[in-house]
């Protein structure tokens, strides 16, 4: 998954993802379950915090 349809990939999205697989592999239940994409970000955001232009440079601009 490559969110907001960023064309940026590399290894931090590998870790991200395998993290999110192993917690709902240990947990048995979706772990940010939403209805859209937006919605799934909002649940991100309210677990992670905001991004912020420094640890999303592109942020603002995919959104």
């Amino acid at each position: 998954m490559v969110f907001l349809r960023s064309p940026f990939y590399n290894s931090s999205v590998d870790m991200w993802v395998a993290g999110a697989i192993m917690t709902e592999l240990f947990t048995n239940q979706p772990l940010f379950q939403g209805s859209s994409e937006a919605d799934v970000m909002y649940k991100i955001c309210r677990v992670l915090g905001t991004p912020t232009e420094s640890t999303w440079f592109s942020g603002p601009d995919l959104a």
